[in-house]
């Protein structure tokens, strides 16, 4: 899996988990609440395959989910890339 696909499959399953959306997250990185700025921003990102998270928005995106950014890369937040099946051995 791309770096790029683990980042928002990561980002998807810790919204989830806090109960916010997509334009919570936008509103906070982009600092603005205009629904007409921000929504197809975030949107764009997380439909397009080509259209990534930009460098410089990482750090404002882990303060969100009070995270360091290496942990948004970290396999197995999202159940797409959890290794494990949850049984006992």
């Amino acid at each position: 899996m791309k770096a790029d696909s683990l980042l928002k499959h990561n980002i998807d399953t810790l919204l989830k988990a806090r109960h916010q959306t997509r334009h919570d997250l936008a509103v906070w990185v982009r600092q603005s609440t205009d629904r007409a700025k921000v929504d197809p921003w975030i949107s764009s990102i997380f439909t397009r395959q080509n259209r990534e998270f930009q460098f410089k928005y990482l750090d404002r995106i882990a303060d969100f989910f009070g995270i360091a950014v290496y942990q948004l890369f970290q396999p197995g937040i999202s159940p797409l890339t959890e290794r494990r099946t949850g049984f006992d051995r």
